[in-house]
């Protein structure tokens, strides 16, 4: 039997393995590892790892989700000098992915490269500099020295998943960390962390974990998913962007350090309303710091789930994640701990009862 470790070993075991949209094996297999040493984990046609945990009443059934992808990139064609072209998988800003570097997964194991375009000094005004930022001009350098090397000898074929090269580490706050990925391995580590606690303790109702593929490339998952588990209630848990940005003082609503993230509307989704209240009245009573969003952007897996079956009441909550979305991110362990323990109460106190006046009251 694999013992669940301490948060922040699990937290960077988790961030450090890949697993792009798509390609997602090497970390569902650790998420299983810790799981299933709770849970009866099975998994679907497209991925999906799915486990329930049986309380006092088969209902409410609810489901607490996680995507297990990450944004990356594939491997489009090797170019005859060995260099290497590719695609996104997911939406990365061009300006940021020039000298990242990146492994790209082979059959034979791991090849480590650099994005890059053209060198800088061959451009004699800003107008030429600009050309060589953009996507369509940059490559993936391994070193191969031709096409022969780069597909015989490294074994790198068109369809080979890319991922940032990125370690797992503690800022100059200790209990701050920077990595890749945190959107969303925080969200695993989370379900791990709160199906632990509550395994042992007696609960009004059967919790369902649902870690899903392929999220960050339409919540593709999400669908199979719903349909499989059919909960009452859904808590889609993330790694939501930071928003404390300079520029904007006074309007940030996903500051790292000020507790857990909890969206009352999201694109494509508004919050079921008296799920909302429900959690927020838990926060207040046990002085939890929260931070309520009303956000603009950064649809997750809630925006498919809540419009199946009848109309699911669902929220997302989340750790508020500074440059999610890019190759170094940055995270504050307390969040995490206290977004774990808010969900764990949750979860502790809802039954049958909380459900009907969900369902009754979807307006707030």
């Amino acid at each position: 039997m694999n013992t669940i470790p301490e948060c922040k070993t699990l937290i960077k075991e988790l961030s450090e393995i890949d697993g792009v949209s798509g390609f997602e094996g090497p970390v569902a297999e650790v998420y299983r590892k810790y799981l299933g040493t709770i849970l009866d984990l099975k998994t679907d046609y497209m991925g999906n790892i799915m486990g329930s945990l049986e309380g006092e009443y088969p209902n409410p059934r609810i489901m607490l989700c996680a995507h297990l992808d990450e944004l990356g990139m594939m491997v489009q064609s090797v170019l005859e000098d060995g260099r290497i072209k590719f695609i996104n998988l997911t939406g990365w800003w061009e300006h940021i992915m020039i000298q990242q570097p990146v492994i790209i997964r082979t059959k034979k194991g791991k090849v480590p490269g650099i994005i890059a375009s053209t060198s800088s000094f061959m451009g004699k005004t800003p107008e030429e500099l600009k050309k060589f930022s953009t996507k369509d001009v940059m490559f993936i350098d391994v070193g191969a020295r031709n096409y022969k090397e780069a597909v015989e000898d490294f074994c790198i074929k068109p369809g080979d998943p890319v991922y940032p090269d990125v370690s797992f580490r503690p800022m100059a706050n200790q209990d701050v960390f920077t990595g890749k990925a945190f959107d969303n391995r925080l969200g695993l580590a989370g379900i791990v962390e709160i199906i632990r606690n509550i395994s042992s303790q007696k609960h009004p109702n059967t919790v369902i974990t649902a870690a899903t593929v392929q999220e960050e490339i339409g919540s593709r998952g999400a669908i199979a998913v719903t349909n499989f588990c059919k909960p009452d209630i859904a808590i889609i848990l993330e790694g939501p962007p930071a928003d404390d940005i300079p520029l904007k003082p006074n309007q940030s609503q996903c500051i790292p350090g000020n507790g857990p993230h909890i969206r009352r509307i999201e694109p494509g989704m508004i919050s079921n309303g008296g799920l909302f209240r429900f959690i927020v009245d838990i926060a207040e009573e046990l002085k939890i710091p929260h931070q309520i969003a009303i956000s603009q952007t950064g649809a997750t897996d809630g925006a498919i789930i809540h419009r199946e079956i009848h109309g699911i009441p669902c929220i997302m909550m989340g750790i508020p994640v500074r440059y999610a979305h890019g190759h170094n991110s940055i995270f504050f362990l307390e969040d995490y701990r206290q977004t774990v323990k808010l969900l764990t109460e949750v979860l502790l106190r809802m039954g049958p009862e909380v459900l009907e006046n969900i369902r009754q009251n979807p307006y707030g």
